[in-house]
């Protein structure tokens, strides 16, 4: 039996324009754009109990904020006056 080498898009790359390449690329990466959620008054009270309590114990958080149709994270430990006090 004949193995078939498939190269995928790479074979009509040659026969398309940079124009058609730069619309399929700026349509793919919109693929994995998300809508922005308004959170609950119950969600923004969880998370202001939970950064409360973070800051009070000084404990390490990962913090999932919305920006340019993505979710960003930050990791780190949260202080009450924004200054380090190592």
């Amino acid at each position: 039996m004949a193995v078939i080498n498939e190269r995928g898009n790479k074979k009509w790359q040659g026969f398309m324009m940079p124009e058609h390449i730069e619309l399929l690329n700026e349509y793919w990466e919109s693929q994995e754009d998300i809508e922005k959620s308004l959170l609950s008054e119950d969600q923004l009270e969880e998370i202001k109990r939970t950064v409360a309590k973070a800051i009070e114990c000084r404990l390490e958080v990962d913090i999932q904020y919305y920006e340019n149709k993505r979710i960003k994270v930050i990791e780190g430990i949260i202080n009450s006056n924004g200054k380090d006090r190592s």
